[in-house]
Parts: C-alpha cells; structure tokens; sequence
C-alpha cells in the first residue's frame, strides 16, 4: 500500500468550489456531516483541516466533537499504525459556511491506498 494525498474544499455555496459538486445545500451537508464522502479513504493516516475558529467536528464516532481553535488549523498525524476510520462533520457548523461567504473548510489527508501516488 502507497500514501496516498487528498485535499478536500468546502466553501460558501455561491462559491460553487465544493468538492465534489453538489447541486443541493442538502447533499453538501449529508456528504460531510455524516461522513459517507470520506469513508473510501480510511485509514487516514494524517489529517489537517483549515476551518473558521469554532468549526466542530467528529473522529472514529467519538462521543465528543473535536473544535478548531482560534488558530482555524488543526493537525493529526498517527505513528502507531492506526488512523482515522470515520471523520463527519457538525451540521451546525457546515450551515454557518454555507450561509458565510468568506467561511470555508479545508480538509488534507494522507491515507493508505493502492498503487502509485
């Protein structure tokens, strides 16, 4: 298995940057709050995510959302040979992008993939 790198963008929908593109508010919010559009790329490995201070999240269906800090940025990197199997995001704090025309997420990750980089 090869380290793979993936980026995902997140913004206003007015924007029309999402990825991938979605033509409802509601599809946007079911793919990145209940996960399903990052489950293909488990285990991830590293994780970085560039988001408003605030922004809440969820990792492995903990019972705790993980928060940005007022830095917006926020890193994980696993060692041990473990990593991120579930990563979805708080519906709350999607609505807030969508309806922010300068708020975005920003989400890199390195997983576990076949083949080439």
């Amino acid at each position: 298995m090869a380290q793979k790198f993936k980026q995902f963008r997140f913004y206003n929908l007015s924007a029309m940057n999402n990825e991938p593109r979605f033509s409802l508010a509601n599809d946007v919010i079911a793919a990145w709050g209940d996960g399903t559009l990052f489950d293909k790329y488990a285990p991830i490995i590293k994780l970085g995510i560039s988001a408003p201070p605030g922004t809440r999240f969820n990792i492995n269906d903990s019972d705790t959302e993980a928060i940005i800090n007022y830095t917006g940025l926020f890193e994980l990197d696993f060692t041990d040979g473990s990593g991120i199997a579930r990563l979805s995001f708080n519906k709350t704090s999607l609505n807030y992008i969508i309806n922010n025309p300068s708020a975005w997420i920003i989400v890199d990750m390195v997983y576990e993939g076949e083949g080439d980089n």
